[in-house]
């Protein structure tokens, strides 16, 4: 019932869809693709599922019989596969009875060897014997992804080393820029505390005063007059 969308991917919206169409061509490039879904419900279950049947002994339906607890999940599983439209019996006259009775209620019922029992038509029931006689474990060759991520992992260590690199530089660079600001700001203190103590020293000297004029030209010429004097006496 759910097979080929165990593995399928869900997006939201069309560009993506067709973006991730890209990209799986070339991951699948020799296998079988997954299915991909636009489903653009992905917060919120569908509330409009009804509830299963109460008559005792009806077919279960598959809806019933798993839990899809996450919302995009159970949206797309319900779009594409309508398990709440599909019940399970192990009674091949059970499922014939129960699909006459519940009409286009149902889209049929599966018996364990995967036939299914429908209603066509004007009310024939057809039974379509299963394909698969065994089980089938899902699995696909994963080797192209692998070498992908795997060069991607390889891009991305490169990229890491040049950020670490960067980072080194980065911090090298901070650490000198602190040290000279560091140093800047011990000179500046310094010459501020000069600047201020010889400020300081400066005015502490005072210029000395100036004496009064004094009168040494004036004693020279009587020291010459009375020079002068005493030669004429002579």
């Amino acid at each position: 019932c759910f097979g080929p969308y165990m593995e399928a991917y869900v997006v939201d919206n069309s560009q993506d869809a067709h973006v991730l169409k890209q990209i799986i061509r070339r991951v699948y490039a020799r296998d079988r693709p997954p299915i991909i879904v636009t489903q653009r419900k992905r917060d919120q279950k569908y509330d409009n599922i009804a509830s299963p049947s109460r008559q005792r002994n009806a077919p279960r339906r598959i809806y019933d019989m798993i839990d899809i607890a996450h919302p995009w999940a159970h949206n797309v599983l319900v779009d594409q596969r309508a398990p709440e439209r599909w019940v399970v019996t192990q009674d091949a006259n059970v499922a014939y009875n129960h699909v006459k009775k519940a009409g286009n209620q149902i889209k049929g019922v599966l018996l364990p060897d995967c036939t299914r029992v429908t209603l066509r038509g004007r009310g024939d029931v057809n039974r379509v014997p299963g394909r698969r006689k065994h089980v089938r474990y899902l699995s696909l060759d994963h080797s192209a992804q692998i070498e992908e991520l795997k060069r991607n992992l390889q891009q991305y260590a490169e990229e890491l080393r040049e950020i670490q690199k960067s980072e080194r530089s980065i911090n090298a660079a901070k650490s000198k820029y602190e040290k000279d600001l560091k140093n800047a700001v011990r000179l500046y203190k310094t010459t501020g505390k000069a600047i201020e103590r010889n400020r300081e020293e400066l005015e502490g000297l005072k210029a000395p005063e100036e004496d009064e004029p004094s009168n040494a030209e004036d004693d020279i010429l009587g020291l010459q007059n009375l020079i002068d004097d005493e030669k004429d006496k002579i």
